[in-house]
């Protein structure tokens, strides 16, 4: 299509498959087909003038869906500087149904928590002299735990990593010795 030859001074054409492909697309150090470049950028364009305004409105919409949970439904304060809903996060495990959100905060008063409750926030805190400990609860099969450096400020630092002391989980197949397994794993 576009004459070209590729970069050998040995050899004339492309090695096939992969020489090829990496023309094509411009990968490696293969300099791009000129004419698949022109097809790829009038396909964005158009694709982006027909679909474009539909995508924006559906982020919107995501967007203020997301805000009217986080008024009405609870948000679990699992960090200093963070509240969230109960299906937020990067976890593969699923979130916890009632009767597990029970256990797990029984487990958490007995190793010591107290229950912090304002509007629609919940957390779970531990204050120690230098550091404070935030529960995250939410996900079932354990209880995992942030370890804060005091003082903490008044609002979200962009260094925010500089604060967290620990982090480290209890599983919720666990039974005996909790406190001592809770203690073992806080910072000295």
């Amino acid at each position: 299509m576009c004459h070209s030859n590729g970069s050998s001074t040995l050899r004339e054409g492309f090695a096939f498959p992969e020489g090829l492909r990496r023309h094509l697309l411009g990968e490696g150090k293969a300099h791009q087909c000129l004419f698949i470049k022109v097809a790829k950028d009038i396909a964005w364009s158009h694709w982006n003038k027909k679909f474009a305004e539909s995508d924006r409105q559906e982020r919107e919409e995501e967007r203020q869906q997301l805000a009217r949970r986080r008024q009405t439904e609870a948000l679990y304060k699992t960090s200093p500087f963070e509240e969230v809903l109960i299906d937020n996060g990067w976890s593969f495990n699923a979130k916890r149904n009632k009767e597990q959100l029970t256990f797990a905060e029984e487990r958490l008063s007995q190793i010591g928590f107290t229950k912090i409750t304002g509007g629609n926030i919940q957390a779970w805190v531990q204050e120690h002299e230098k550091y404070i400990v935030y529960a995250d609860w939410r996900i079932s099969r354990s209880i995992t735990f942030s370890v804060w450096k005091k003082p903490l400020p008044k609002k979200q630092p962009f260094n925010t990593y500089k604060y967290k002391l620990k982090e480290f989980y209890l599983l919720d197949e666990w039974k005996h010795d909790l406190v001592e397994k809770y203690k073992k794993r806080l910072p000295d």
